[in-house]
């Protein structure tokens, strides 16, 4: 029996219902394709399915009206997907269980996807009359709106002929809205960085919000579960010791999630649920007229050794959950009770090496959009690349830093990358297993008779002799053709591979002329040289020299475009104290394009990412 054949008008109603049983969150697409395909077939319809699963129906004109103007009526197929914690409705195989509670149309433990599923019902119920007099019609269905527009971005316009649109994207009935939201998804990775710790395994959960979508329920007040799930651990923090093993909470970032699970670690767990229980209780009291059904669970499981979020980690996404704007930025000065500027994180998830967060950002001004985006990322980055804390090198942090010379962040930088321990004497062997990632440096070595494999003759033109790794070849070979398009400049590799021998005999001559301190700030010993591995090269400008060379413009073009083609700078500016050379401007290095990429964006040193993301 259909649960709203009562409704008016019906045909609107019987269509929504229709629709309500096939599973249509984003991404999901193929069955209600393939629904309008079928409605078409039935009404005699032309129907146009494009790959991305956009459909497009055409319905002539009515007696009188063949000739006039074609109206395109347009709404979209998908919806978001969010259910209730102990909701056994899978998104991806069932569809959602409607029922009506008294003026209203509602979804069982779920999202209604109403907002366009009720404009696809109403547009169905037109096509299928002939009670109407109506013009051309073209009935424009687009997939994947919920997550970016995904599906009118592939929209062949050329079959449209109407040039004016009706979209019925609102749920606000006899209202006709003439306004654009701009939106943008920004999703950020907050590296993770891991200890072990005896305890016993607490679940969180923070559920029994409404959660709900984020663009027509953002001004309504109620709680984003991530948001709240942060403030709680915050506040515990500073009543009771617990680690973190992981937070989840939210999967679209369009939704305001309305639940957040948090694992921990807890040590003291009586100690735990007191704080935690008198917490809760402040908080259910503070938001009961909003969220009148938030409903925390503690979950008590086993005691054991976790793997956990070591505590600069914990301490920084905490600050990321605390200080992340989210919300109603700012209302429209022009039209009364419009937001203007809003942004929810909708997506929290625990992975192995980072922590996600995915926000949706709303704005009817581009600038105002911008802005709130530069200001979510300058957060989010500057978090990102705060350096780790970790708590099993807390006696070498305060050994290193007695004397007051260097700064907290720049003792974290040395013994993170275990910089602060004896140069040569403490010395590993270097990991041929790395490939183009492999350490050299005062503190990993190779063995003197180690030659790389694939070593070929430079290009003559690029060179003044020498070898490369081929693959390193090929990436300084479209390097400098593309300085010579872009620019005009040339380049020239100075130095690439070299030998142990060659490598010895070369500091040798430097000791000649120096101290043995001053040599190892500019000059590799043997075995210490990157250029042994094939993967390292001086340059410098044609006819130039390399102290010379960082007053160039082919220096300038280098530091900002050699990592596109899979080169660092080596040894920045200010840096020795991580890298223990002096700045070299013609020192680089291939790492490939993306680890480069993310070196570069990061302004990080190779013995930073090595150590952070290679061999973490």
């Amino acid at each position: 029996m259909s649960k709203l054949e009562q409704l008016q008008p019906s045909r609107v109603f019987y269509y929504f219902e229709q629709l309500s049983a096939i599973p249509r969150g984003s991404g999901n697409r193929d069955g209600i394709a393939a629904f309008c395909e079928a409605f078409a077939s039935e009404h005699h319809l032309r129907c146009i399915r494009d790959k991305a699963n956009n459909v497009i129906l055409f319905k002539d004109g009515t007696a009188g009206y063949e000739h006039a103007a074609p109206v395109i009526l347009q709404g979209h197929l998908d919806m978001v997907c969010q259910k209730v914690d102990g909701c056994a409705i899978d998104f991806e195989k069932d569809g959602i269980d409607l029922y009506v509670d008294g003026d209203f149309v509602k979804a069982r433990d779920t999202t209604l996807g109403a907002d366009n599923g009720i404009a696809v019902a109403m547009i169905l119920a037109i096509l299928e009359s002939n009670c109407y007099a109506h013009p051309p019609i073209e009935a424009v269905f687009t997939a994947d709106e919920e997550i970016g527009m995904l599906g009118a971005m592939e929209l062949d316009m050329s079959v449209l002929t109407g040039r004016q649109m009706i979209n019925i994207d609102s749920e606000e009935e006899g209202t006709v809205t003439v306004s654009c939201a701009g939106g943008a998804d920004v999703t950020a990775t907050l590296p993770l960085a891991y200890q072990t710790k005896q305890g016993t395994r607490v679940t969180l959960a923070v559920k029994g919000l409404q959660g709900g979508h984020s663009g027509t329920e953002i001004n309504s007040g109620r709680i984003n579960a991530d948001l709240l799930t942060g403030r709680i651990l915050d506040e515990l923090r500073g009543r009771c010791d617990f680690d973190i093993i992981r937070l989840d909470g939210g999967d679209k970032t369009n939704a305001i999630p309305p639940c957040c699970t948090a694992e921990l670690c807890v040590e003291d767990v009586e100690a735990f649920r007191a704080a935690a229980q008198g917490c809760l209780d402040t908080i259910q009291s503070e938001i009961s007229h909003r969220e009148p059904d938030f409903a925390p669970e503690i979950t008590i499981g086993d005691a054991a050794r976790y793997t956990v979020w070591d505590r600069a980690t914990q301490d920084k996404l905490l600050c990321a959950l605390l200080c992340v704007p989210n919300g109603v930025m700012q209302m429209s000065a022009e039209i009364e009770g419009l937001v203007e500027t809003s942004l929810n994180l909708g997506i929290l998830k625990t992975g192995d090496d980072a922590l996600t967060l995915g926000f949706s950002l709303r704005s009817n001004k581009k600038s105002a959009q911008r802005y709130l985006e530069r200001r979510l990322c300058a957060l989010l980055d500057a978090l990102s690349k705060l350096p780790h804390y970790d708590e099993t090198r807390a006696q070498r942090y305060l050994a290193y830093r007695t004397g007051g010379v260097w700064t907290l962040e720049q003792v974290l930088r040395i013994v993170n990358t275990d910089n602060d321990l004896p140069r040569f004497t403490a010395a590993v062997d270097a990991d041929p297993d790395d490939g183009d990632l492999i350490l050299v440096n005062k503190y990993s070595r190779l063995a003197s008779d180690y030659v790389p494999e694939d070593l070929v003759t430079v290009e003559p033109a690029y060179s003044n002799g020498g070898k490369l790794k081929s693959e390193v070849n090929d990436a300084f070979c479209d390097l400098v053709e593309a300085m010579w398009a872009e620019t005009g400049l040339h380049l020239v590799n100075a130095s690439p591979y070299r030998s142990y021998q060659t490598q010895k005999n070369l500091y040798a001559r430097y000791r000649t002329q120096y101290s043995e301190a001053t040599t190892d700030r500019f000059s590799a010993r043997a075995g210490y040289s990157e250029h042994q591995t094939g993967l390292a090269l001086d340059v410098i400008a044609p006819g130039g020299t390399l102290n010379g060379f960082k007053n160039t413009q082919p220096f300038v073009w280098m530091r900002d475009n050699a990592h596109r083609f899979g080169f660092i700078l080596r040894y920045g500016d200010g840096m020795e104290y991580i890298t223990g050379y002096k700045f070299e401007p013609w020192h680089y290095r291939y790492v490939g394009v993306e680890a480069a990429t993310f070196i570069y964006e990061n302004d990080l040193t190779f013995e930073e990412y090595y150590a952070y993301y290679v061999k973490k």
